[in-house]
């Protein structure tokens, strides 16, 4: 009976310390399913430190990719306090090409090709995503930088809707590494947008909307 105990409680460990290694979610623009985004973290050696690698991949299903093919990864390396270790973009969609990697110089974090650092105090997105996933204390502001646009950013917690209020204030938008983004960046950046973000009680996002006027854009939880 003990060994019997033994193994269930290994399987209950293991169930919830990797059961949430992936996530996929179905995209909805104006209500119409239109692709699917899935999001896998695992554990990797990285400058001989254990950190998370986190990788984001957004596709168009059959039907949508013959009128706007959209195929984008998004890569993070983050360090156990959150901090920004490597970041990399390739998104592929009609007319918009994205490549973007960073470098490490002098144990600072820089995109390449440019003199902007990644300071340690600045989330992105998806470290943001990850950041409200794991973590029991999340602050009402911090600072958000996209390809190299800065924003204030006010979190707000919903507690009957179970969900944080994302809202973006421009900082700072004299470094912009690209021109034109990729259109899944832009809807989560739209100017006066409304965010929100469902999470539940395992800490798990289920659903995220983003809205601006009749623009809706949502991302549930397959």
């Amino acid at each position: 009976m003990e060994i019997k105990k033994n193994i269930l409680n290994v399987l209950f460990f293991l169930t919830i310390t990797f059961g949430y290694e992936k996530l996929d979610y179905k995209i909805k623009y104006l209500g119409l399913y239109v692709a699917d985004c899935n999001i896998k973290n695992n554990e990797i050696i990285h400058d001989d430190e254990l950190v998370n690698e986190i990788i984001f991949n957004v596709e168009t299903r059959k039907f949508f990719d013959i009128i706007f093919p959209i195929n984008n990864e998004y890569r993070i390396i983050l360090d156990k306090n959150n901090h920004i270790l490597q970041f990399s973009k390739n998104t592929n969609q009609p007319g918009v090409y994205n490549n973007l990697v960073t470098k490490k110089i002098n144990n600072k974090i820089y995109y390449s090709d440019s003199n902007f650092e990644i300071k340690k105090e600045y989330f992105n997105i998806f470290s943001f995503l990850h950041f409200i996933m794991n973590s029991d204390i999340i602050p009402s502001n911090l600072i958000i930088e996209r390809e190299g646009v800065i924003y204030d950013a006010f979190i707000k917690y919903d507690i009957i809707d179970s969900a944080y209020e994302l809202d973006l204030v421009f900082k700072d938008y004299n470094n912009p590494m690209i021109d034109k983004t990729d259109v899944f960046t832009w809807a989560l950046f739209m100017k006066d947008a409304k965010r929100k973000f469902y999470i539940n009680e395992n800490k798990i996002i289920t659903k995220c909307v983003f809205r601006k006027g009749l623009i809706t854009v949502k991302a549930d939880l397959k």
